[in-house]
């Protein structure tokens, strides 16, 4: 999956030699963002579990908060009649 980096410089290059074809730009950013964001979680989960439960738990809370956000948007079910 790291060959997809490559449309890092792809998108730059396009961004810079021509800037009215926002298509292909926008195309090349998304596609340069898969691995950036899976580097991301790799590196997160390799600092958690370094320090040992202190720090790691303070990282992983920001993770449970988010989670926990998205639950909570949800609509909450309907209740049963009867």
């Amino acid at each position: 999956m790291n060959w997809l980096l490559i449309f890092i410089p792809i998108a730059v290059v396009l961004e810079h030699a021509w800037p009215q074809a926002h298509t292909w730009i926008f195309f090349a950013a998304c596609v340069a963002i898969v691995p950036i964001a899976r580097l991301i979680l790799e590196a997160t989960e390799h600092i958690v579990s370094r320090p040992g439960d202190a720090v790691g738990g303070y990282a992983r809370k920001g993770q449970i908060a988010l989670r926990d956000d998205k639950a909570s948007s949800a609509p909450a079910p309907a209740e049963k009649r009867r």
